[in-house]
């Protein structure tokens, strides 16, 4: 295996969660079951960004969707 694919003791890997849908009204995201796996150290959501949560030409992107989820495997808050 090429070193820079060695894991690490110290390493940290993140996982995103998608819409699966379209057009959707975003309600809530419920991070607790994910906060209860081993391992598990944190959750980011739009609050974590520093700054702006928009992006993009115009800044009319969210990085991470807020309250409507306008394009299938969007990221969620």
């Amino acid at each position: 295996m090429a070193s820079y694919l060695t894991m690490r003791a110290d390493e940290l890997h993140v996982a995103l969660v998608l819409s699966s849908k379209a057009n959707a009204r975003l309600v809530k995201v419920d991070s607790s079951a994910a906060l209860a796996m081993c391992g598990v150290v944190g959750f980011l959501d739009h609050t974590s960004v520093p700054g702006s949560n928009l992006t993009g030409r115009g800044n009319c992107e969210e990085i991470f969707a807020t309250s409507r989820v306008p394009l299938v495997y969007d990221t969620l808050r």
